[in-house]
Parts: C-alpha cells; structure tokens; sequence
C-alpha cells in the first residue's frame, strides 16, 4: 500500500509538471496586439474610451477593450493568426484598420487615427468663419466707406 501511494504521488507530481510546461508554452507562444488611438488633429491627441475590437479572420473570435487615458490599447495571450480591427467613439467616425498578422510569440503595434463627425455648424464654425473671410469683410467695408465719401464730394 505503501508503494502504491508513492507511484500515485509520483504520478500526480508528473501530471502537475506537464500540465504547467504546457500552460507556459501557451503563454510564450501567444501573440500581442497592441495600440494607439489618437484624434486626426495637428496635435494628434489621444482618444480616452474609445472601444477597440480585433476580430480573428480564422475563426472569428472577438476580443473588445477601452483605450486607456494615454489612447492605449493591448490584447495579450492571442491565438497567432491574422485579426482585422475596429475603433468606435461617440463624435468620432467608425475606423476600420488594416489587418495585421499576430506572430507567434510576436508583438504587434497598430496605430489608429479617427476622423470627429462634422456637423453643418461645426464646418461653417471651423471651415467658412475663418480670419481670411472677416479680413475680406473689412477690407470691403473700407472700400465702401471711401467710395461713399468719395460720392458725397461730388
């Protein structure tokens, strides 16, 4: 009896040590998707909160998370393969990036750049009421004004 419970602690100890070298393995051998999403302003600021989701083109799984308040994102312990990737905000553009090959114990950085939704009010406030355009009113208010003083001393 004595034996027979030495072999099944034996047994047991080796089952243990299998099962952990292959749980490793599984970690070393996984891929990283990770990321920056950013505004497509001058400053490029980043985008907190926006929802991230890598979809993987062989069997389509998805993986969903929120960037961070720096504009980062990371997807650790991924099956390698190829994931195609979307980004989503309120105010913002849907954004559809590249699709991007996770290698094997490998890293992969995406950059993803999204555009604000433009309203009429926001493009006339941004795009048509710039300083060109109050330049131009007044230089034909000036113009005006002469004409008109020129025409009263006639």
């Amino acid at each position: 009896m004595y034996h027979l419970c030495k072999f099944l602690i034996l047994i047991l100890c080796i089952y243990m040590l299998v099962d952990v070298a292959v749980a490793q393995d599984e970690v070393v051998g996984s891929a990283t998707i990770r990321g920056e999403v950013i505004d497509n302003s001058l400053e490029e600021n980043p985008l907190e909160g926006a929802k991230v989701t890598i979809t993987n083109l062989a069997d389509g799984e998805e993986h969903t998370t929120l960037t961070d308040k720096h504009g980062m994102y990371a997807f650790k312990g991924l099956i390698p393969g190829r994931y195609a990737v979307k980004c989503s905000k309120d105010g913002y553009w849907d954004k559809i990036g590249p699709s991007k090959v996770a290698p094997r114990g490998g890293e992969v950085f995406i950059r993803i750049s999204m555009n604000k939704v433009e309203n009429i009010a926001s493009f006339l406030l941004k795009e048509l009421f710039t300083w060109q355009l109050f330049l131009g009113i007044a230089i034909g208010a000036i113009v005006v004004l002469i004409l008109l003083s020129l025409r009263s001393r006639i």
